[in-house]
């Protein structure tokens, strides 16, 4: 679940916020909220890709992945590769957990040039 004084701040109760809910309308249920130390009652608050460049590099295709972070939490940038897509699973970037920083962050994902197609994404979580 979550911790009692994060739901009493946000729902006024510490019982009162469920994990899998969102009132906000920004897709990320509550515990997705917590993770990224988001406001799930703003729905302009949620944990994001906000931007990202790719470039080849030798046999690699780098890609930067930016995305807003807290200072309270640390996160990584997860990747699903064609021709699966998530169906394989997603992988940890080459990053790891980094430190948020409380500002808008890159992170940067090393994949093969041979990769036709891929989908990111961002996690958080406390560290």
């Amino acid at each position: 679940g979550m911790p009692d004084g994060w739901e009493n701040r946000y729902f006024g109760s510490p019982t009162a916020g469920d994990p899998a809910g969102h009132g906000d309308d920004d897709t990320a249920p509550n515990l997705d909220e917590f993770n990224g130390d988001t406001d799930p009652t703003d729905g302009t608050s949620y944990l994001r890709i906000v931007g990202m460049e790719t470039f080849d590099f030798l046999v690699f295709r780098v890609a930067e992945v930016t995305f807003p972070s807290s200072a309270y939490r640390q996160y990584r940038v997860e990747h699903a590769n064609a021709p699966g897509l998530v169906t394989n699973g997603w992988t940890a970037g080459t990053s790891g957990y980094e430190e948020g920083t409380g500002g808008d962050m890159d992170s940067v994902d090393i994949l093969f040039t041979d990769v036709t197609g891929a989908l990111f994404r961002v996690r958080g979580k406390l560290p």
